[in-house]
């Protein structure tokens, strides 16, 4: 095993690590502004099937 294997070995989890945590602070501030305002949800669901749709 190289060395560069066991760079992507880490770096790999990480980066999904990250991504996840990403997401899940997106989708906590979205329905928290949510309960506050509700017609952020005007907003928010088009733009989350937006991204998803992109991606």
């Amino acid at each position: 095993a190289s060395s560069d294997m066991s760079m992507m070995d880490f770096d790999i989890p990480y980066a999904l690590t990250f991504a996840l945590a990403a997401w899940i602070e997106v989708i906590a501030f979205s329905i928290l502004m949510s309960i506050v305002t509700w017609q952020l949800l005007i907003v928010v669901i088009p733009a989350i099937l937006i991204t998803l749709r992109l991606q």
